[in-house]
C-alpha cells in the first residue's frame, strides 16, 4: 500500500514536473518563437551591409563636411552646421520620407508582380521631381527663419552662402534615394556598401580640392556633397547596366507612370511626417541650443554628430560629466535606446502599409505633448536643453507603447490577403480596426480589382495632355515660387 502512494506521489511530481517545464518553454518561445535564429542570421545578412552604407551616405558624408569646415574656424563650423540642419528639416525629411512608398510598394511587388517594381521606381522619380522643387523653396527661404536667430552677423552670412550653392544638393540626393531604394529590393545590398565607400573617398577627395586648391571657404561642402552624390548616381547606373539586374523588373516609360499617383503618396506623406520628426529631434535641437549663445550652439553641434556616429555604428563608448556637449550627450543616448525600438516598429508598419498611423500618431504627439512640455521645461524651468532632450524621451515612449498595442492586434493572414491586393497599387483602403474591420478591407479592395479598376487601364482613352494638365500647372507654379526665392536670396 504504501509503495504504491509513494510511486502515484513519484508520478504526480514528475507529471507537475512536466507541466512546469512545459509552461517554461512557451514563456521562452513567445519571446525566441520557432525559426527566430534563422531568421536573425537572414535579417542580419541582408541588413549590416544597407545600415553601413546608410551609415556613410547619410551621416557621414555631411560629417566629413563639418570636419573640413572646422578648420576654417567656429563660425564657419556653425554656419555649415545650421545650413545642414536647414537641408534635413527642408529636403532630407522629404526625400527620404516619400522613399517610405518605395519601401511598401517595391518590396510587396517583388514577392508578386516584379514589374510593377520598375513603374514603381518611375513614379517614385517623377513625384521626385516635384518634390525637389518644393525642398528648394523651403531651403532657400529657411534663410530668412535663421536671421531671427542668436547668432552673429558672419555666422548668417556664411550659412546664407551654403544655402545658396546647396539647393545642387537637392535633386541629386533625390534621385539617388530612388536608385537605391529600387537595388537594395532587388536583393543586392553589398553592391550599395561598396558604391556608397567609393562615393565617401570622392567626397574626401573634392572637399581638399574646393577647400585647400580652389579656396571656396564654406562653399567648399555644398559643392563637394552634390559631385559626390552625382558621382554615385553614375556608379548605381553603371552598376544596374552591367549587371542587368534590371531585367525582370523593369518596364519601359510609358504615360503610366504619370498616373495613379496618389496610391503611392498616399504611403508615401506619412513617411515625410515621420522623418521630420526624426529630423526635429536632434537638428531642431541646434536651432533651440542657438538661443543660448554660440558656445550652446557649438556644444549641440557636437553631440549631435558624436551621437549619430555611435548609434548607427553601435560603437559602445563611455562619457563622464566635465563639458556641456558631453552633458548633452548622456541625453541622446538615452534617446538611443527608445528611438532604435520605434524605427524597428516603423519597419513593421511599413511592410503592411499601414505607416500612415505613425505618422498621424508622431503629429498628434507633437502638438499634444512634446513641444508644449519641451517649451515648459526649457524656458519655464530654464532646463534649456536637457528640458527638451526630456519632453522629446516621453513623447517617444508614449509613441512606442501605443504602436506595440497596434502590432500585437494586426491579423497578419488579413494583411497578407491585402498585400496581394497592393501589388496592382489598389491601396485605397478604409480605415478599419486592425481585427474586426480587415476582412471587409480585403473585401473592398478585391472588389475593384473585379470591377476592373487595374492600375493601368483607367481612362485609357485619355490623351497625354489630359493625363499631365493638372501636374503641369503644379509644376509651373512649383518652378515659378523656385524663381522668386532665387532672386530675392540673391539680392537678400
Amino acid at each position: 500500500m504504501m509503495d504504491s502512494l509513494r510511486q502515484i506521489s513519484v508520478k504526480n511530481v514528475q507529471s507537475i514536473a512536466n507541466d512546469g517545464n512545459e509552461e517554461k518553454r512557451a514563456w521562452i518561445e513567445h519571446f525566441r518563437p520557432h525559426g527566430f535564429r534563422h531568421d536573425t542570421k537572414e535579417i542580419s545578412r541582408v541588413s549590416l551591409p544597407y545600415g553601413i552604407s546608410y551609415v556613410l551616405e547619410v551621416f557621414l558624408m555631411p560629417f566629413v563636411s563639418q570636419i573640413f569646415i572646422s578648420r576654417l574656424g567656429q563660425d564657419e563650423f556653425n554656419a555649415c552646421l545650421l545650413g545642414q540642419v536647414c537641408y534635413g528639416l527642408s529636403a532630407y525629411s522629404i526625400n527620404y520620407g516619400l522613399s517610405f512608398g518605395c519601401d511598401t510598394l517595391l518590396s510587396q511587388c517583388y514577392s508578386g508582380n516584379r514589374r510593377k517594381m520598375g513603374l514603381t521606381i518611375q513614379r517614385a522619380a517623377m513625384i521626385g521631381g516635384f518634390s525637389n522643387l518644393v525642398s528648394s523653396i523651403l531651403f532657400l527661404n529657411s534663410i530668412y527663419l535663421i536671421q531671427y536667430m542668436n547668432i552673429s552677423e558672419q555666422v548668417y552670412r556664411l550659412t546664407q552662402q551654403y544655402i545658396t550653392i546647396g539647393i545642387f544638393i537637392i535633386p541629386f540626393d533625390g534621385l539617388l534615394v530612388v536608385i537605391q531604394k529600387y537595388i537594395i529590393n532587388l536583393g543586392s545590398t553589398w553592391s550599395i556598401l561598396i558604391i556608397n565607400i567609393i562615393g565617401n573617398m570622392f567626397n574626401l577627395l573634392f572637399h581638399y580640392v574646393f577647400l585647400y586648391v580652389f579656396k571656396f571657404g564654406i562653399r567648399s561642402a555644398p559643392v563637394s556633397l552634390a559631385l559626390s552624390y552625382m558621382s554615385m548616381i553614375i556608379m548605381a547606373f553603371g552598376y544596374l547596366k552591367i549587371t542587368k539586374l534590371y531585367a525582370d523588373s523593369w518596364q519601359p516609360i510609358t504615360r503610366n507612370c504619370l498616373k495613379e499617383w496618389l496610391p503611392y503618396l498616399k504611403l508615401a506623406i506619412p513617411g515625410v511626417l515621420i522623418l521630420v520628426r526624426e529630423v526635429i529631434c536632434f537638428e531642431g535641437s541646434v536651432f533651440l541650443s542657438s538661443s543660448f549663445g554660440k558656445d550652446s550652439l557649438s556644444a549641440q553641434g557636437v553631440s549631435y554628430y558624436v551621437y549619430i556616429i555611435n548609434y548607427l555604428m553601435a560603437q559602445a563608448f563611455s562619457l563622464g560629466a566635465a563639458s556641456l556637449s558631453r552633458h548633452l550627450l548622456l541625453f541622446a543616448i538615452a534617446f538611443c535606446a527608445f528611438n532604435f525600438v520605434q524605427v524597428t516598429q516603423c519597419g513593421v508598419m511599413k511592410a503592411i502599409g499601414k505607416q500612415y498611423i505613425i505618422g498621424v500618431l508622431v503629429l498628434i504627439n507633437y502638438i499634444i505633448l512634446t513641444v508644449p512640455l519641451a517649451g515648459l521645461l526649457v524656458f519655464y524651468f530654464k532646463m534649456k536643453m536637457y528640458g527638451y532632450w526630456i519632453a522629446i524621451i516621453i513623447g517617444i515612449i508614449l509613441e512606442i507603447i501605443i504602436v506595440e498595442i497596434y502590432i500585437a492586434r494586426i491579423n497578419w493572414q488579413t494583411q497578407a490577403q491585402i498585400t496581394q491586393v497592393r501589388v496592382n497599387f489598389n491601396t485605397e483602403e478604409p480605415s478599419k480596426s486592425p481585427v474586426d474591420n480587415e476582412t471587409n478591407e480585403v473585401n473592398m479592395l478585391n472588389a475593384e480589382t473585379d470591377e476592373g479598376v487595374t492600375t493601368d487601364s483607367i481612362q485609357p482613352t485619355q490623351t497625354l495632355f489630359d493625363v499631365i494638365k493638372f501636374k503641369l500647372i503644379i509644376f509651373m507654379f512649383l518652378l515659378s515660387l523656385l524663381i522668386v526665392s532665387i532672386v530675392f536670396t540673391v539680392k537678400h
